[in-house]
């Protein structure tokens, strides 16, 4: 016990020793830490709690004078980074870490006309027990990443800071007499689900009677609690906030069929205009056999009168 309580004393002064900050970042994101001292270098390792500090990767990294810079963070490169002197000394201490987590969605969905998205494809998670909130957007397919977005709201759990008002065209109502031959507006078929789990929290998006015009990216962003009111928060650049989209891509069950029936057509014109071309054909060479034998019956009759004649 003794032992115990001498190693925790020497360690909370190898600590105090030591200069420590904490990063607050998000990935794919520049980190830069500097150090003060005179032939310094650097070392790694994955969190506190790991007793041996190693060599910084290849790449990924670079140290300009006495700044450890990393390029572009990825999830590897979290964890702790320390300089040191020429004496092995640690002079201070980097923990690069990110709020929480958010995983990646895939490129593209698939979804019917006229159906509905499966369970569990258009989904946002994040991973971490940091309390998040999760707003949805839009943006034009084949439009810049940093493109304006069309925040989805007027759906219960939208998360929107004001909700939409009901003269938005999108909530025109439906007058009871009318004949509806268009499906309800979109925000009318969205419907948008959170859930928290052991590892995170999680959104969902889903979506009935897919049209053509629903086709587009679909952004989900995902903030921190204690953010879900800044407005001047700018998502790619602040820790409290991470982002992730998908292409939805609306298919016509029946696409497949109409070059079918097309080749069908072709082939029954086709063989129709065979047809009456021979059937032509035919009727001519008929009539031409049916001239013959009538110019040769002909002939033979004058033959026989001449003969009586005589």
């Amino acid at each position: 016990m003794l032992l115990f309580v001498l190693c925790q004393c020497l360690l909370g002064v190898t600590l105090a020793s030591a200069d420590n900050e904490v990063i607050l970042t998000k990935l794919r994101a520049k980190v830069e830490m500097e150090c003060e001292g005179d032939d310094i270098f650097w070392r790694t390792k994955s969190n506190q709690s790991a007793t041996e500090f190693m060599d910084l990767p290849a790449e990924g990294n670079t140290v300009e004078d006495n700044t450890l810079i990393l390029t572009r963070l990825s999830e590897d490169q979290l964890g702790v980074y320390s300089c040191f002197d020429s004496d092995d000394n640690i002079i201070k201490t980097f923990k690069v870490e990110v709020r929480f987590k958010i995983k990646k969605m895939p490129q593209s969905v698939y979804v019917n006309l006229g159906g509905p998205t499966l369970p569990d494809e258009i989904v946002c998670s994040t991973l971490g027990k940091h309390d998040v909130i999760f707003r949805w957007y839009t943006r034009p397919e084949g439009s810049e990443e940093d493109s304006e977005l069309t925040q989805l709201c007027g759906v219960e759990g939208d998360n929107c800071k004001s909700s939409i008002e009901p003269s938005d065209p999108q909530l025109s109502e439906i007058k009871e007499n009318e004949v509806v031959t268009k499906p309800p507006p979109f925000i009318e078929r969205i419907s948008i689900s959170t859930s928290k789990g052991s590892l995170g929290y999680t959104s969902e998006l889903k979506i009935d009677n897919a049209q053509m015009e629903d086709r587009a990216v679909y952004v989900c962003r995902a903030f921190a609690k204690e953010s879900e009111n800044d407005e001047d928060l700018i998502c790619d650049e602040s820790p409290n906030c991470e982002e992730v989209s998908t292409l939805l891509r609306v298919k016509d069950p029946l696409a497949a069929i109409w070059p079918f029936i097309g080749i069908v057509a072709e082939v029954v014109s086709l063989c129709l205009v065979i047809f009456f071309c021979e059937r032509r054909r035919k009727a001519e060479e008929a009539k031409e056999d049916m001239e013959e034998d009538g110019y040769a019956g002909n002939n033979i009759s004058s033959n026989n009168s001449l003969r009586q004649r005589k």
